[in-house]
């Protein structure tokens, strides 16, 4: 049958006896078909065509030209019935170009699937890259392409496991030249993993690490190298009959050869014991220790170690025992050879007494203190202190009151090296009415006396005062009285002075 597309022409002329003919043939029904020709002695011939079979999931198709002796022509074909494929050959006249065959090619669906690219001119292939892609046997990729102006290209890729335990895997080549990485990692029975790195271009990286035990005692280790350089460390911590924490790390710069390091604590609501230390080859190491106990007392210490010549060792305690108000202390401070201390004590019995004992390193400070006792009660008092300073110089003062129904008697003497031995007497006999007193303050070999009497009644009133010092110029006695009875009637007075 014949469809209306389907027509064929041929056309002529002739001009000076020379003839000049085209042809055309289409065919637009039954299939895609045409031509176009034209040859006169005034040209080279030409001519041209297509053809296409099939539909748009798959087809070939065919185009060519033609010039004088010169032919160019692409074929195609394309098929997606069941996977991708796909092909165009082009010939030309051009030396080294020919023939050009280029092909595509899918097969799978995602995650499984296989893609290829190809472009070639006779025997030599200009480019071709592939894909491939599987899940069958964990996740395995793979890349590759080359050309004649690019270098050739590799990349594989492969995964296995899940996110509890799994193997990667990834490579690049160029040219040959391989660079890689891989990781793995595991969560039973102990927590680890790795991963490497190794490429012509740089120095081979890899790193691990892996954690044994549970929450209360587990052993950490790492350990990671660039080329041949490697530092690896261990770590353990631990909370069992006691807490702590043990280090080692292991490096290749000198001097930090080998570090280790560790900590431990324990305790109760008693008392605590616990330790640092750190040690590194180039240095002395680094160390606290440190206590307190509230079982007999209260008592604690605090010590260091350290490589650094401002602090090379150091070290403080102090303790307190009994209950006020019957207590004893100590406090100490060593800072290398040097000690500093303090001792405190409090009695109180029959008596109370205490005593207060500094000890240092600086010149005329050695031994400082100060010790008291003060026994009896107001009316019958001794109090007695003592005061130590200064390359032994002693301040000493002491106090005696002694006091009855009409009697009293207080004593009271200071001695410093600093002034003369300085002495309080007072004597006091008889009521507000009817006494008599005598005071004496001493300084040295100076002294001041006063003596007093008073009578007082209804009728009269006698009062009797004198002064008597040892100060130059005023040795003599100086005395005043007065005399007065309640009439006014009789009155006396005297007094006279004498320096």
């Amino acid at each position: 049958a014949e469809y209306m597309g389907d027509f064929s022409n041929h056309v002529e002329f002739t001009i000076s006896g020379k003839k000049t003919e085209a042809d055309m043939s289409f065919n637009f029904g039954s299939k895609l078909k045409g031509t176009v020709s034209a040859r006169s002695p005034f040209f080279p011939a030409v001519s041209a065509g297509f053809d296409f079979n099939g539909k748009l999931s798959f087809f070939q198709s065919h185009l060519e030209f033609m010039y004088a002796t010169d032919e160019y022509s692409v074929d195609t074909s394309f098929d997606t019935r069941s996977n991708i494929d796909a092909s165009v050959t082009v010939k030309t006249p051009i030396a080294g170009y020919k023939t050009i065959v280029g092909k595509v090619s899918h097969t799978g669906r995602f995650p499984n699937l296989n893609s290829m690219a190809q472009i070639k001119t006779g025997r030599r292939t200009l480019a071709v890259v592939g894909f491939q892609l599987s899940n069958t046997n964990g996740i395995v990729g793979q890349i590759s392409a080359q050309s004649i102006m690019t270098p050739s290209l590799q990349i594989n890729v492969n995964h296995n496991g899940n996110m509890e335990a799994f193997t990667s895997n990834a490579e690049v080549r160029v040219n040959g030249e391989i660079t890689s990485a891989g990781a793995s990692f595991k969560s039973s029975p102990s927590f680890e993993g790795s991963a490497t790195f190794a490429s012509p271009y740089t120095r081979n990286i890899d790193g691990s690490f892996k954690v044994n035990g549970k929450m209360n005692d587990f052993t950490a280790e790492a350990q990671g190298s660039i080329g041949s350089k490697t530092v690896s460390g261990e770590i353990n911590l631990y909370n069992t009959n006691e807490a702590g924490v043990k280090m080692t790390v292991n490096t290749p710069f000198k001097g930090f050869e080998n570090l280790v390091g560790s900590a431990r604590y324990s305790g109760n609501y008693k008392g605590f014991t616990g330790n640092a230390k750190f040690e590194m080859p180039s240095i002395q190491p680094f160390e606290i220790d440190a206590q307190a106990s509230s079982s007999r007392g209260i008592q604690g210490s605090l010590s260091i170690k350290t490589p650094f010549d401002i602090i090379r060792q150091a070290s403080v305690s102090a303790n307190y025992k009994g209950k006020f108000p019957n207590v004893k202390s100590e406090a100490t401070l060593v800072y290398g050879s040097q000690k500093y201390s303090v001792n405190g004590q409090l009695n109180s019995q029959d008596s109370t007494s205490g005593k207060l004992t500094i000890e240092t390193p600086i010149p005329g400070y050695e031994n400082v203190g100060y010790d008291f006792n003060v026994q009896g009660q107001l009316t019958n008092l001794q109090v007695d202190g003592k005061m130590i300073y200064a390359e032994g110089k002693e301040v000493v003062v002491s106090v005696q009151n002694t006091k009855s129904a009409d009697r009293l008697e207080t004593r009271a003497k200071f001695e410093s090296p600093l002034t003369e031995d300085i002495t309080f007497d007072l004597t006091y006999n008889g009521t507000p009415k009817d006494f008599s007193n005598t005071l004496v303050l001493s300084m040295g070999s100076d002294s001041v006396t006063s003596s007093t009497t008073l009578k007082l009644d209804q009728s009269s009133l006698d009062l009797d005062t004198s002064l008597t010092t040892t100060m130059d110029g005023y040795s003599d006695e100086q005395k005043a009285t007065l005399k007065l009875d309640k009439s006014m009637t009789d009155m006396s007075v005297s007094a006279y002075m004498k320096y």
